[in-house]
Parts: structure tokens; C-alpha cells; sequence
């Protein structure tokens, strides 16, 4: 497995944004081609997630997208790229 660690900043609290926000990382493989979705994997005020990555993925550059969900589950922020990673 890869383990993959992303760290973000918070704006400061409003009602769209609270540290319970639960966080969400989209990942693609475009060699694969494949999508791995990674939900609830932290709350917005951990300020980053740590994961794993198929094995599959060593020597393989992934693009990363994230979004938060509040925490009853019903509002959605928009999603943010974070950019391409080299799984090396």
C-alpha cells in the first residue's frame, strides 16, 4: 500500500465552515484509469488525512480533488483540486 498524507488551512469558523465538516479526497489514476474515493476520511479541524493507496498505484502520478461535508449531511462545499501527485 502507499500511503498518502494531505494537509489544509481553514478559514475561520462561519456556518459553512466547522471543525466537525467532514472531509472527503477523490483520487484518479489516469494510467489505470480508475477513481478512489476516500469519505469521511477526517474532520475539517484535524486539518489533514493520512490513507492508503492501492499498492497498484507505485510509480503512478494521481490528481486529488477534496470536499467537505457538514456534519449532518446535508450541505457540501465545493470541491477543490489539490493537484498531481507522484506515487513513487
Amino acid at each position: 500500500m502507499k500511503v498518502l498524507h494531505i494537509k489544509w488551512d481553514n478559514a475561520n469558523a462561519t456556518i459553512f465552515n466547522n471543525d466537525d465538516d467532514k472531509a472527503t479526497i477523490v483520487v484518479y489514476n489516469l494510467a489505470k484509469p480508475a477513481f478512489v474515493s476516500f469519505e469521511d476520511v477526517a474532520q475539517r479541524g484535524d486539518k489533514e488525512a493520512i490513507f492508503q493507496l492501492p499498492a497498484a498505484y507505485t510509480g503512478d502520478t494521481v490528481h486529488c480533488w477534496q470536499h467537505f461535508v457538514n456534519a449532518q449531511g446535508n450541505a457540501v462545499s465545493t470541491s477543490v483540486y489539490l493537484g498531481e501527485i507522484f506515487m513513487g
